[in-house]
């Protein structure tokens, strides 16, 4: 339902979107605001379908989720998102909050349509889409710097169940892929805070290595494509 150019939802948090403590992860946190944003551009004709039939696709750019208290295992959470901009790349804001309206969970991602043949950004989309400016604590995703002295922390191959409706990576793996290789190394710390910048595309059979260097502020890391050594993600966990 759309109100005044914000869009919410009730989700319940299922078994399969939680971890051993039975609490909602990064990963699902992601993968539910995706859908209720998909929700939103079907509802605004800007969703899958309609760029299809323009020979466009949305493509997440950068993503910041900050979490402040982890939804549990049967909890039901309301899930509102907004635009703020759309030229020339949708702004696109998240809120998750419980049944009594306190705040679970921020995001704010950056998404850019591009040209499915040509692969170039369309800087100017037509739109009806309401522009909402609301506040609330998450801020913009930043461009993340190369880190250097990162070492190798472990490597993925890139295998069917990656895969999205396009046929590279989903956005949400990177995330699976990160988590995984976090808890290789730190068993009691749960990272609240997640930045990712996407840099390139990645497909079937590719190894994507992970390197990684940890400070005061969290865990860098730089995905590299094995076969190229080509960049194709930044991350924080923190």
């Amino acid at each position: 339902m759309e109100n005044k150019g914000i869009w919410s939802e009730n989700i319940v948090i299922r078994a399969f979107m939680v971890d051993k403590n039975r609490e909602a992860n990064v990963v699902a946190i992601q993968n539910i605001c995706q859908e209720v944003a998909g929700n939103h551009a079907n509802f605004r004709r800007l969703g899958y379908a309609d760029m299809q039939a323009q020979g466009l696709a949305w493509v997440l750019n950068r993503l910041k989720i900050k979490v402040f208290q982890f939804p549990k295992w049967t909890e039901t959470v309301t899930v509102a998102t907004w635009v703020s901009q759309m030229q020339p790349f949708s702004h696109r804001h998240f809120q998750v909050s419980d049944t009594e309206g306190m705040i679970l969970a921020n995001a704010y991602t950056v998404w850019i349509p591009i040209d499915v043949a040509t692969k170039r950004p369309k800087r100017q989309l037509e739109s009806n889409l309401p522009m909402v400016e609301r506040l609330y604590n998450c801020e913009p995703p930043e461009k993340l710097p190369y880190t250097e002295g990162c070492v190798f922390s472990s490597e993925h191959l890139v295998q069917y169940s990656d895969l999205d409706m396009l046929g590279h990576v989903n956005n949400a793996k990177y995330t699976e892929w990160l988590l995984d290789d976090f808890y290789r190394g730190q068993k009691t710390i749960k990272p609240t805070t997640l930045e990712i910048n996407y840099l390139g595309e990645t497909f079937e059979h590719t190894v994507v290595q992970l390197w990684s260097k940890q400070d005061e502020s969290g865990v860098f890391y730089s995905l590299k494509n094995k076969e190229d050594g080509k960049e194709v993600c930044r991350a924080k966990l923190s």
